[in-house]
This record gives structure tokens, sequence and C-alpha cells, in this order.
């Protein structure tokens, strides 16, 4: 019985060699005891019962021990002898050892380029708590070490606005596993006093395959923003330029045209009529031709007087811009012109109170308006009296104001292309020359403004001028 119980409990033990062999074994010595001692005992008592049980447990424990044998006998073949093992330990141990001292160069020499690099660089665990930060983080923050590691984003003053994007990014990468890079502004180098970075969340897995830190690097692109927009505003300033060149070419080939067609029928006109003149041998002749060489002559001046007119109107870019109240403005040239609006019975109302105040130059101002005016005033509809509304504006950041009248009206339809040109004139009247909105809106457009207009036959027009270099005053 001892020795049953000795099998068994060797072989419930695994921590022993041959652990299972040795039960079997110590089963059958055991059994076979028991056989021998019965089949010995039988000569002076009959317990044959007990030796045929006792030979059945030595058969069934002879075939475990069998068993194990079997199981057991492919590692007893490939046992190593003790020197060979040892020598072969010996060499796994120095091939360890080896490997852990890369593995440890290896791990200097990134701590080294973590260290030194410019970039910030930390570690974060799933909570977000910091496991390591680089040297240029807390050269950054001015913070010892001891400040970061162990606390999450929000222990450690980030600002707000950059903390909800930079958590909102980290839970990407927990629920992606991918790689995350985004832009973040704050600081206060750009524009607006911003400091421009460019954020690296790179998920760092385990042996399971499971995200256990993230690391986050951190680079300043503010140098690489600031010069991107310096190309850019070289760039709309190049775009400027160029349509300024083009307008300014667009209005002297019209400049060009407007001389050629304009002088070039007076002047052959006139040596026509000098032809003429020393041909006539009649006195009454000669006079008839002298009158008409004086009114060609006439004709010459006023030409040449009005495109000296246009020359001048052009602004420069020295022009003095003055602090202006448009309602001072618009009542001095109500002043001026109170007998053409008493005669023609007209009603002119104003109202700043959306733009009260601009920095722009007066006498171009002044120009633009009396032209508005005046040429509602020759041109208004004699079937009703009429009424002239003057107001300003801002919106989507420009300002200027607009001039609407009950008149004539244009048809846009037919005139529209025509409406600023040298000379144009579309309705019948003693004063009309086609000057005033030429003169207009070269002075508008060449600092910077544009002038829109709606109109509609007998029913009136609109003016719409844009302001492009006129600069708003708060109101107070």
């Amino acid at each position: 019985m001892v020795l049953c119980g000795v099998a068994y409990r060797l072989y419930r033990q695994p921590g022993i060699s041959f652990h299972k062999t040795l039960g079997w074994f110590l089963f059958f010595s055991a059994f076979a005891s028991v056989y021998f001692l019965a089949e010995g005992l039988s000569f002076y008592y009959p317990w044959y019962f007990l030796s045929t049980l006792a030979l059945g447990g030595v058969f069934l424990t002879g075939a475990g021990l069998a068993y194990a044998l079997y199981r057991e006998i492919p590692g007893l073949l490939s046992w190593t002898p003790g020197p060979v093992l040892e020598a072969q330990l010996r060499k796994k141990n120095d091939e360890l050892e080896e490997t852990n001292a890369k593995l440890k160069k290896q791990q200097q020499q990134l701590e080294a380029l973590l260290e030194s690099n410019p970039d910030a660089i930390a570690k974060l665990d799933r909570e977000f708590r910091h496991l390591y930060v680089n040297q240029s983080v807390l050269r950054t923050s001015g913070a010892p070490p001891e400040f970061f590691i162990g606390k999450t984003i929000e222990e450690v003053n980030i600002p707000l606005d950059f903390l909800l994007d930079y958590r909102e990014n980290l839970n990407r990468v927990l629920e992606t596993g991918e790689i995350v890079k985004f832009e973040s502004v704050r600081g206060e180098r750009l524009a607006g006093g911003r400091d421009a970075y460019v954020l690296t969340l790179v998920p760092i897995f385990n042996e399971q395959k499971e995200i256990d830190a993230i690391l986050v690097t951190s680079r300043d692109i503010t140098e690489r923003k600031l010069a991107e927009q310096r190309l850019e505003d070289q760039v709309m300033e190049l775009k400027e330029m160029g349509k300024h060149l083009t307008e300014k070419n667009r209005q002297l080939e019209d400049f060009t045209h407007i001389v050629s067609h304009n002088l070039r029928s007076p002047v052959r006109n006139l040596r026509l009529l000098l032809e003429f003149y020393s041909q006539e041998q009649r006195a009454e002749g000669r006079e008839e031709l002298v009158k008409k060489i004086e009114d060609v002559s006439q004709q010459l001046t006023n030409t040449l007087a009005d495109l000296t007119e246009v020359i001048q109107s052009r602004p420069s870019s020295e022009v003095l811009r003055e602090h202006l109240k448009l309602e001072n403005v618009a009542k001095g040239l109500l002043e001026s012109l109170s007998g053409q609006i008493k005669e023609a019975k007209a009603s002119l109302e104003y109202n700043f109170d959306a733009l009260p105040e601009v920095v722009y130059p007066k006498i171009y101002l002044e120009s633009a308006l009396l032209n508005f005016i005046t040429n509602s005033l020759k041109y208004r509809s004699p079937e009703r009296s009429l009424k002239v509304e003057i107001w300003s504006w801002l919106k989507e950041g420009q300002i200027g104001f607009s001039v609407e009248d009950n008149g004539l009206g244009i048809d846009l339809e037919l005139h529209g292309q025509r409406l600023f040109g040298l000379n144009n004139t579309f309705h019948d009247h003693e004063d009309s020359r086609g000057m005033g909105l030429f003169i207009t809106r070269n002075q508008v457009e060449a600092l910077g403004g544009s002038i829109a207009v709606e109109s509609e036959v007998g029913k009136g027009t609109i003016f719409h001028v844009t302001l492009g270099q006129a600069l708003a005053v708060p109101i107070r």
C-alpha cells in the first residue's frame, strides 16, 4: 500500500523528470509484489481471487509502463551528455549576452536620437498619461521631467482650444490603430498671434497586437507657414500688379483710340480748308473759309481740353487721403448745387448711418458724388418729380456708397458696354459731353475701386461705388 501511495504521488508530480514512467513502474512493482505474495501464501491459504486480481493489476500497470516508456524513449535517445549540454548552454548564454549588448546599444542610440531631436517627442499610455518626454519638450516648456511624467494631457497646462483637437486625434489612434497626422495653430508668431505645428501620432503595439502606448511627435512649422504666407502675399501682389497693368494697357489703348479718332477728322478737315483757302480767289469765299477754319480750330481746342482733363483726372499713388465725414461732403455738394436742385424741383436725401466716415481722397470722393448727382439732374424724367437718394454701405469687407434716381434710365442691353466710354452720350442734352462717367470710373478704379450699375428705361438708375483703397472709420 505504501508503494502504491508513493507511485500515485509521483504520477501526480509534474515537476519530477519521467514522473509518469516512474509512477507506472512503481504501480507495476506493487501489483507484482502482491501477486507473488499471494502465490506464496496459496500453499497455506487458498487466496486465488487475490492472486487473480493482482495478476490483472500486473497486466494493466505493465501496459501503462510500456506506453510511458514508448513516450519517453525518443527523448532518452536524444539525450545530450552533460559536458556537451553545458557547452551549448554557454554558447547560448554568450549569444544572449551579445544580443542584449546590441539591444542596449540600439536603445542608447535611440534615446540619444530622441533627446537630441529638435522636435518635441512624448510617449503616452492608453489613458494619455505621459510616460516619457524628450529634452525639446522640457526646453520649450521650461518645466522639469516630473512635471509631465505620470500626468495626463489635461494636467500639464495645454491650451484648451488645442487640447480638444489633441484628445480627439489621440482617440482616433486608439479606435483605428493607424498613424494620425494633423496641424495645429497656437502661440504668438503667425499673423493673428499664432504658431503652427504638425503633430504625428503613432500607435505602439504589444505582443498581443494591442495598443498600449502612443508616440507623439510635434514639429514647429511656423517658419514654413510664414514663408507660405509671404509667398501668397507676393503672388497676390503680382496678380494685383498684373490686373493694374492690364487695366493701364486697356486705358492706354482706349486713350490712343480716342486721340486718333477725335483728332484725325478735325485735322484732316483743317488741312482741306487750308487748301481751299489757298485756292480761293474771292474775298467773300476766303472770309467764309476763315470762319470755318475758326470753327474747326475751336473744335480742336475743345477736344484737346477734354483729353487734358482726362489725363489730369488720373489719381497718383501719392494722393492725399483724408478723414472724411460723408454727411459733411454731401452737404457741401448740395449747397453748391442748390440753384440747380431748386430749378429741377428735385428732392435729394442721404443716409450714412451704415458708414458715416471714411479715409479717402476728398477731391475724388466729391468728384464722383458730384458727377452722379449732376447726371441725375440733367437726365431727369419730365413725367415725374426727380428724387435722388444717396446712402453708404459696408458688407463682406467692402465699403462704398450708392446713388439712386428715378430719372430717364439707360438701356443697359443696348448701351451697357459703352456706358463708361469717352464722349459717349445716351440722351439729348445741351451739356452732354460723355466725359463724366469716363473720368469718374478712371478715378475710382485707379484707387482700387469699382462701379456697378442698375438701370431700367423709364424707371431710373442706381450706381454702386466700391471705394477700394478707402478705410472705414469705426462707429463711435
